[in-house]
């Protein structure tokens, strides 16, 4: 009996790029024609063996794909989890400077408005 084709690479964990995904596609639809050339129907028996090998390699490639969707989906949901904590902490970078700028603005202020006009009477000219 034949051995069954084994992929190139063995799947990586973590997220793969549309064309690796597609190359492994195709790596996988070749398997599963040389799984049917391997049961070239000559007869009956030869048709059913084919069938349930291809059928055997698309149960394969389904639990293969449905396991990468599942990757993805939690991908998906780590990269969703880290945008809400960087927005949480720009929103509170965004209030930290406004709060700062406030202060400077006010200091600011306080240096340029000449000291009779912010209600100090020991000033120079008040002795």
């Amino acid at each position: 009996m034949p051995t069954r084709p084994q992929p190139s690479t063995p799947p990586q964990p973590g997220p793969r790029s549309l064309q690796s995904q597609q190359s492994l596609h195709a790596e996988w639809e070749q398997r599963i024609r040389i799984l049917f050339l391997l049961g070239a129907p000559d007869d009956y028996n030869a048709t059913e063996l084919a069938k349930q090998r291809r059928r055997a390699a698309e149960l394969e490639f389904q639990a293969q794909c449905d396991k990468w969707r599942k990757e993805a989906v939690a991908i998906q949901a780590q990269a969703q989890a880290q945008c809400q904590l960087l927005l949480a902490a720009v929103s509170e970078f965004t209030t930290a400077l406004n709060q700062l700028t406030k202060l400077r603005d006010e200091r600011r202020q306080q240096r340029e408005t000449p000291p009779h006009a912010r209600g100090s009477f020991a000033g120079p000219d008040r002795e």
